[in-house]
Order: structure tokens, then sequence, then C-alpha cells
């Protein structure tokens, strides 16, 4: 899978010019902890993760169209499913 798209979602491979969108939300210490994994420390750990990302050939962006902003992530991988910034939450993005 390279591009999904929705009326108002692109699912897409990490990029490195996602850091800042990632650590906007993965800071949040409401948003980790749900999916198993510490908030964000620093812009230079969400490259590092976006880097493993990449490497590994696992994860996916969700990106707000609207914004252009990444809002969330998701992998096909045996972890814990995991979902968005809290502003996102509530407007059935995990439906669409």
């Amino acid at each position: 899978m390279e591009i999904i798209e929705t009326k108002r979602h692109r699912l897409r491979r990490w990029q490195e010019s996602d850091a800042a969108s990632l650590y906007e939300y993965a800071k949040d210490p409401r948003v980790g902890p749900n999916a198993g994994w510490a908030p964000h420390a620093s812009l230079a750990e969400s490259q590092d993760v976006i880097t493993i990302f990449q490497e590994a050939n696992d994860g996916y962006a969700i990106v707000d169209k609207a914004t252009e902003r990444v809002i969330g992530s998701f992998g096909f991988h045996d972890r814990r499913p995991r979902w968005t910034r809290e502003r996102y939450e509530g407007q059935s993005n995990g439906i669409e």
C-alpha cells in the first residue's frame, strides 16, 4: 500500500518532513501511553521514530487533507492499535 485517500484523509508512508506534526501529537501525555509508548521528549525523538518506520518499511501516517498535517498513525503489525490527537477524536475518523 502506498497511498489511500478518503474524503478527509490521506494514508501514506512516513516522510522526514512529518517530524514536526508527529512531535506535536506524540508529546501529548494522553496519546503515547494509551498506545504503549512514552510521550516523545523532543523533535529529534520524533525524527528518529520516523527513521525507524522508514527503515522497517512499517507504519503509515494519517494526514488531514484540509491542513496537510499528520494527525495519527497506524501499522500492520502485532502491536496495539493506536490512534490520534485528542481533538480529532469523536469525529468518526476511525471508521472512514
